[in-house]
């Protein structure tokens, strides 16, 4: 079984820091589940485009999902560096292209 070590970076863009903690519990609980992250979850994610994803998930701040290995090394998902808003640079590439 190959396991592979990963990072998961979720930064968070909002006016108040209530409502960003209350966002990033409820995205980290739509992708963690245990203490796996849900494939399943991630590709659907990977797939969604970011507003109609921010408002199924019901969270107001700006935020950005990536991956690293133990070596500090992103890892793409579904060919993207990233998932996320438009704002944020990850690896020269910005995410929701």
């Amino acid at each position: 079984m190959f396991l592979v070590f990963v990072i998961l970076i979720i930064f968070f863009f909002s006016d108040t820091e209530s409502q960003t903690k209350q966002d990033q519990k409820i995205i980290m609980n739509s992708i963690i589940a245990g203490d796996s992250i849900n494939n399943e979850k991630i590709l659907e994610f990977t797939n969604s485009e970011y507003h109609e994803l921010k408002k199924r998930l019901g969270v107001n701040s700006e935020f950005v999902i990536h991956f690293e290995d133990e070596n500090g090394n992103l890892i793409e998902i579904a060919d993207k560096p990233c998932i996320g808003s438009s704002y944020a640079l990850v690896g020269g590439h910005k995410c929701g292209e």
